[in-house]
């Protein structure tokens, strides 16, 4: 790193504490620690705070100013269960939260999303007087919903979490949402000191393959969390409902509840290729070996995958839920469907398939849709830290 570099970093000392959930630190997936490998070369130092599923403290030290570090996380079982284990989960992040921000001695700490983010940071405010912000990147509400239902408990669990989001929103300094929906869906009280941005996509990284020629198959790809509400189960149904139709292939890359049916299904069906969890730096070649994503979510904000696919000149088939629609123009970028509809999902597999003349128009223009909407995101953030420390 230049010395005229060191010398443009914005004096701010930055924590960022992710959902994200890792087994180890030799393969780091997600968007957010793509965007923590970026502001790093923007701020004084960055550190990437997130979650262990195999129940370690682990760090590692990036470069000379981005280091990682992961907290243990054990969650699984019924909603009863689950609740006993984020209270653990909790407790864990929050004291680890306060240790790190002092070592290294953090001056604005951002949280995703309410509750892995939020919570662990607001409670680690009674140890640290970093200031603190939160990005709320889709719906927690309906995450809650579709994954435990209307029952008693989930009711219950839903009133908690609306008053804990309430005290924690009146903290922030600021809110950051990529979400018109997410917004919708606060109350009067807690939309103060709102921030819009466009989600972050590496441009440098994902780019479109140099390669013009059509795979054979074609290759539908997923890249996510596999859990319910990210359409897992529907996106099952869709290739059940298509059995016959053999000129395609569907890759799976992530990780999660449903991970075993998806092995499962993978195992009968030879159309589907399990590609397991992937560290974020392998996700561009598999974009440029796919001919089309698929994000069949019930519920999202904007995600990050649609940006990334995109930038790589890949198509989307994604469901009309959040920001999507905003995005991806049903027949310029891609296919829209209704969620939550097998059937749709289904018959979009099938067009795609055939008009594979109409899906390479669309290559000519997904990338410039991003550009145009994410090309400007370091520079926005570097605007909100410049006027919060008057710099």
């Amino acid at each position: 790193m230049g010395i005229s570099s060191k010398v443009n970093r914005l004096p701010v000392r930055l924590c960022l504490v992710s959902q994200s959930r890792l087994c180890n630190l030799s393969k780091i997936p997600g968007k957010p620690f793509s965007e923590a490998l970026a502001l790093s070369r923007e701020v004084e130092e960055v550190v990437f705070l997130c979650y262990n599923e195999e129940g370690k403290y682990l760090s590692k030290r990036i470069n000379t100013n981005l280091y990682v570090y992961t907290v243990p996380f054990r969650m699984k079982g019924s909603l009863l269960r689950t609740l006993v284990d984020m209270v653990r989960n909790l407790l864990f992040m929050s004291i680890f939260a306060a240790k790190i921000t002092r070592k290294h001695r953090i001056n604005m700490i951002r949280a995703e999303n309410i509750i892995l983010g939020g919570i662990p940071v607001i409670m680690s405010r009674l140890f640290q007087t970093a200031r603190f912000a939160i990005w709320l990147a889709g719906s927690e509400d309906r995450v809650i919903r579709i994954r435990y239902g209307g029952g008693f408990l989930s009711k219950i669990t839903l009133t908690l979490f609306r008053c804990i989001r309430k005290y924690i929103l009146s903290r922030a300094e600021f809110v950051v949402t990529v979400s018109d929906s997410c917004l919708a869906g606060l109350s009067r009280s807690e939309k103060k000191d709102i921030i819009h941005t466009p989600n972050f996509v590496d441009l440098e990284s994902f780019t479109p393959s140099i390669n013009t020629q059509r795979n054979n198959p074609f290759v539908f790809l997923y890249v996510g969390r596999l859990e319910h509400e990210k359409g897992v189960v529907e996106l099952l149904s869709a290739l059940r409902r298509i059995k016959s139709e053999k000129r395609f292939i569907l890759k799976f890359t992530g990780w999660g509840t449903l991970q075993g049916e998806v092995e499962c299904a993978a195992n009968e069906d030879s159309r589907i290729v399990m590609l397991g969890k992937l560290p974020h730096s392998d996700l561009p070649s598999v974009y440029q070996d796919a001919d089309m994503l698929v994000l069949p979510s019930l519920t999202e904000g904007m995600p990050a995958v649609v940006l990334e696919a995109m930038a790589s000149g890949i198509p989307v088939l994604a469901t009309r839920v959040g920001q999507v629609p905003d995005v991806v123009s049903n027949g310029e970028h891609g296919l829209l469907v209704d969620s939550g509809s097998p059937e749709q999902l289904a018959d979009a597999m099938i067009w795609a398939i055939e008009n594979q003349t109409e899906i390479d128009k669309m290559k000519t223009s997904v990338r410039r849709k991003v550009v145009d909407l994410s090309g400007g995101y370091l520079e926005l953030h570097k605007g909100i830290y410049r006027d919060l420390f008057g710099l």
